[in-house]
């Protein structure tokens, strides 16, 4: 049991430190986002799914080592819960699993946060997006009849697109 708790604390350890690079990698994200900087935003998006991929094996593999736990400890539940664990574990590794576990809830607080965010200002600059075309688009009218009752000439809207090209 020490040894798949072990294991355990192991794991976390790694999961904390990818979860920290995702939260580094979306701090860098809202900065790129308020900059403009669209080349760094597409290097950022993709590093964050490369950890994002890594925290899913990492998570695959906690699954199972929680599962290992659940078989030896012989309690009858589907799932078991960090704390439950810690009850099982010596008392070293408790804290252990303790610490490791109010940091990872900190730093997916954090990260939610920080995801919020972006995605505001990812929603404000398509709001500024489609209103420049909507503004470069806009047709312009001009009057339906001219002086003395003939009818007004037509007016050409701008186009978004060159269409001789």
């Amino acid at each position: 049991m020490e040894e798949l708790c072990n294991k355990l604390t192991v794991l976390l350890t790694d999961m904390l430190q990818v979860y920290t690079n995702i939260l580094a990698l979306g701090k860098r994200k809202k900065d790129a986002l308020v900059a403009g900087k669209v080349n760094e935003l597409e290097t950022i998006t993709k590093e964050e799914e490369q950890l994002i991929l890594q925290a899913g094996k990492l998570e695959k593999t906690r699954t199972g080592i929680t599962q290992d736990i659940l078989a030896k400890s012989g309690l009858q539940t589907d799932k078991l819960t960090l704390t439950e664990i810690k009850d099982l574990a010596g008392s070293d590794i408790a804290e252990q699993l303790s610490r490791l576990g109010d940091e990872l809830g900190a730093a997916l607080q954090e990260i939610k946060a920080t995801n919020e965010l972006n995605t505001k200002l990812i929603q404000r600059a398509m709001a500024y997006v489609d209103y420049n075309i909507n503004i470069l688009t806009q047709h312009s009218t001009g009057p339906v009849y001219a002086a003395q009752g003939q009818a007004g000439k037509s007016v050409q809207s701008r186009m978004l697109v060159d269409q001789k090209a």
